[in-house]
């Protein structure tokens, strides 16, 4: 079937060519018409003549999956503690209490939120709603009862370092607000290079166990061009999601939805774009059944990010 397509795609370029040459002769109006179809028809031959993403188990994702084998609904996922996971039944703690307990309920993969200060630190907060704090303002403010971001000791690049130190198996996704409250300070990917930078050089983490949260598919590519092994896109800012289809042809990519997208058929999933190399997250998730029609309509749902649900 793979053949007949490239053979199909080789004969539409042919006559594309055809085309553009008559084109060459014709008005200028035509000619930029034709012109642009025969982009979109290289474009096309190039997809169709690419080799196709090998199905492989051993690939970092799926291997992850199976190797942590955490079931849930009688299948392996891939459990990520959302904003540290939950702790004494509150979200978005980014804490180190949180990191420690959830640790302990065997999660191993920890997304956090990292923001800069006034004065250009960088610590563990969803974002700054409740007021832009200076360094030493916020590590005044912790365990804050009146900020529910800002209950307990949310972490900074030292004490998460030294956790991530102390427990080789568990593994940090970076998130950021930074280019939507903070516009025109600093981009994201700077910004993550900036986090790993600090955390590979002081605290000798592997970058293999820090995964950046990609927002396009052109930071997807320069994630990897940086030498990040991993990468997770996401569609949170994407305006055409199918461009998930072309991260997922690159190594080491995973990509994470919002759950309520798959369960509304606003992102349509198949093997076909999400081979199983590249598996879906959904976030945020806590209720089984809400995940449950996620994995019914979309077998490729391998992971979630969550703050309350825990391994069978």
């Amino acid at each position: 079937m793979k053949i007949v397509g490239k053979v199909l795609a080789v004969g539409i370029f042919i006559i594309g060519i055809f085309i553009a040459a008559l084109a060459a002769a014709s008005d200028t109006k035509w000619s930029a018409t034709v012109s642009h179809w025969q982009q979109n028809v290289i474009d096309l031959l190039y997809d169709a003549l690419r080799p196709a993403a090998a199905e492989d188990p051993n690939a970092f994702w799926p291997a992850t999956i199976n190797k942590l084998n955490q079931k849930i609904l009688g299948r392996p996922v891939l459990f990520i503690g959302h904003a540290a996971g939950g702790y004494q039944k509150s979200t978005y703690t980014n804490s180190i209490d949180a990191l420690e307990q959830n640790y302990r309920e065997g999660l191993r993969f920890f997304e956090i939120d990292f923001m800069k200060t006034k004065d250009s630190k960088t610590v563990c907060i969803h974002d700054w709603r409740n007021g832009f704090l200076t360094y030493d303002e916020f590590k005044r403010k912790q365990y804050d009862q009146a900020n529910f971001l800002m209950k307990f000791n949310n972490c900074d690049l030292d004490t998460l370092g030294a956790f991530l130190a102390a427990r080789p198996d568990a593994s940090l996704i970076l998130d950021t607000k930074i280019d939507e409250e903070q516009e025109g300070r600093e981009d994201a990917v700077s910004f993550f290079k900036e986090i790993t930078r600090h955390l590979t050089e002081k605290y000798q983490i592997p970058i293999a166990r820090i995964v950046p949260q990609a927002y396009s598919l052109d930071e997807t590519k320069e994630y990897k061009a940086s030498g990040y092994p991993n990468v997770i896109f996401t569609l949170y800012k994407v305006k055409a999601p199918k461009e998930f289809a072309q991260a997922c042809k690159i190594d080491g990519v995973a990509i994470t939805v919002h759950v309520s997208l798959i369960i509304k058929g606003s992102v349509k999933v198949s093997a076909a774009n999400a081979p199983s190399h590249c598996p879906i997250f959904v976030h945020p998730v806590d209720k089984l059944d809400q995940l449950e029609e996620a994995m019914k309509i979309a077998p490729q749902v391998r992971g979630i990010y969550t703050s309350f649900l825990r391994p069978e």
